[in-house]
């Protein structure tokens, strides 16, 4: 009697030292991969004491742009296969309705005309990737305007190509499809039924494992991940599950609700799946960080905008900012961007990553809707003969200096900018080793916690230019007398709860490790690739 009543007592132990001896799920997942924005290593050379800060978002995963607004959209799909390993799950955006951002007409171009001209740029994508693991954003801003109910998204035939892109996209069975909402309509009860509505109607299609949230935008994860609740409330089925782009959320919405480089920005969580939602599979970066919205000139501008270049173009004074005040700099520890040139220099092993937080579902939110923000429009790499070369790094052992204000604000073409050398503590980062063709990963795609809150690769020129790789490792006898029985049961409990305390405190020590350390929750190893495809040249 005693030993069947211990019989429970020993299955619990055995079960909880398995879940403790188990893979951790922070360690489990893909590697994410895409292309690095091709801005950026210009912009290491022309601000080079931001460059530390460069290189360590080029270890993260940043969504490469699948689109037809620079042409060779077949060079994008063949960089990116080539480029990333074939153990990682890509990470694209696919960008090319025939009249897409029809409402606004900022990036409506491109070569895309028709049905037919999609269907032959959906194959090429599909030919390319093959069966390769991938993750898709569909479409950003699509089904957004398919709500305005008679709007210019209807009559451009919006829900017959987004339902062929899912047909041929499911064709893949590695492939994990996500459509692009805008978060607005998912705040308003009528707009949240349109958008159940149209999503049912296009998954129907193929496979659609859920919506992606926030792109380009600002709101925080618990309130995206409440939207999401209310959508998942909408259509009738937890199944779908929602993405998040963090990019540039740390901080949360402005007051103002300004979405036109918005100095209250802060880079934020790095790509993962370990969300801490039960109904967010992915944080990732959508919006390259850096990247301008525009010039924010017009009169609707509130003070939060800052006026900066053109759409596309690097915007040194916009990325200190979103790095100053976002998870990196807030939660991960690394320096601030403060005129000093600091040193990167590639560590010798990855950091292992911590276990994830406890997973929690929010109750669905009842706020009122804010106005949609609209994608900025896309704007063409430099070419190889505009690329300054990477800044140089500086050996192990030397010093860092601090770059006079005439030489952080002039560019790479000045050349002839001055520094004022001043002595500080070397900074150890991670630099991607280079290759003539330019990832992420999946964690899930990198991430830190605050208030909660288009990747082109540089084009490759004859002789062969380098880009960055960034990869996030997202990464999974017989019974005897009744009282020997009873002392054997006893002494497997007390062996099984002894191996699980000493497991527990070896991770809560590793834990503890890594927090004094300041390490990036997901460090993403480098390596060498060489390819000879063209590069992505375009960047929404």
């Amino acid at each position: 009697m005693m030993m069947h009543s211990l019989r429970p007592l020993l299955v619990a132990a055995v079960a909880a030292l398995a879940l403790a001896l188990g893979p951790s799920p922070a360690l489990a997942g893909d590697e994410l991969c895409a292309l690095a924005p091709g801005t950026y290593s210009a912009a290491k050379s022309a601000h080079p004491d931001a460059a530390f800060a460069i290189a360590e978002l080029e270890k993260h995963t940043i969504a490469t742009w699948y689109t037809d607004r620079g042409g060779n959209y077949a060079g994008i799909a063949q960089q990116l296969v080539a480029t990333c390993p074939s153990s990682s799950r890509l990470s694209v955006v696919v960008y090319g309705l025939p009249n897409k951002d029809c409402d606004a007409g900022y990036s409506n171009g491109g070569v895309v005309k028709n049905a037919a001209d999609y269907v032959r740029f959906l194959n090429t994508l599909t030919s390319t990737i093959g069966n390769r693991k991938v993750l898709y954003v569909l479409e950003p801003d699509a089904v957004g305007l398919l709500a305005n109910t008679g709007g210019c998204a209807e009559t451009s035939g919006y829900k017959g190509n987004l339902q062929t892109a899912v047909k041929l996209l499911s064709a893949n069975p590695n492939a994990e499809i996500y459509l692009d909402i805008g978060y607005w309509t998912l705040q308003n009860p009528s707009s949240l039924a349109k958008v159940a509505g149209i999503v049912r109607d296009i998954a129907g299609a193929g496979r659609v494992k859920g919506i992606t949230l926030n792109t380009s935008n600002f709101r925080s994860n618990s309130e995206l991940a409440a939207l999401c609740s209310n959508f998942q409330s909408a259509i009738g089925d937890t199944s779908k599950h929602c993405v998040i782009d963090t990019s540039r959320n740390y901080n949360g919405a402005p007051g103002s609700n300004e979405w036109c480089n918005t100095k209250t920005a802060g880079i934020g969580k790095v790509p993962t799946a370990n969300t801490g939602f039960g109904n967010v599979d992915y944080f990732i970066w959508i919006k390259p960080p850096g990247e301008s919205d525009g010039t924010c000139t017009g009169g609707d501008r509130s003070s939060d905008a800052l006026r900066g270049p053109a759409a596309g173009q690097f915007f040194k004074e916009g990325f200190k900012l979103l790095w100053n005040q976002g998870a990196l700099v807030k939660e991960m520890g690394l320096p601030a961007i403060d005129g000093t040139v600091r040193q990167v220099v590639a560590p010798s092993a990855p950091v292992p990553a911590p276990a994830p937080a406890p997973v929690s579902t929010p109750a669905p939110t009842t706020a009122e809707p804010t106005p949609a923000p609209t994608t900025a429009e896309p704007t063409p790499s430099p070419s190889p003969e505009d690329l300054t070369p990477q800044a140089t790094v500086v050996p192990a052992g030397q010093n860092d200096t601090t770059v006079s204000s005439a030489s952080t604000a002039g560019s790479s073409a000045a050349g002839n900018s001055t520094t004022t050398p001043t002595t500080d503590n070397a900074y150890t980062g991670v630099i991607n080793q280079t290759h003539t063709d330019g990832v992420t990963g999946q964690d899930s795609d990198v991430v830190a916690t605050g208030t909660d809150t288009a990747a082109t690769p540089d084009p490759t020129s004859a002789a062969g230019s380098t880009d960055k790789v960034q990869q996030v490792s997202n990464k999974s006898g017989g019974e005897g007398s009744m009282g020997t029985g009873i002392l054997v049961l006893v002494g497997m409990v007390g062996a099984a709860v002894v191996a699980l305390v000493a497991v527990v405190g070896l991770r809560r020590r590793q834990q503890k490790m890594l927090d004094e350390a300041k390490t990036p929750t997901e460090p993403y190893p480098s390596y060498q690739i060489t390819t000879t495809t063209a590069s992505d040249s375009s960047v929404l």
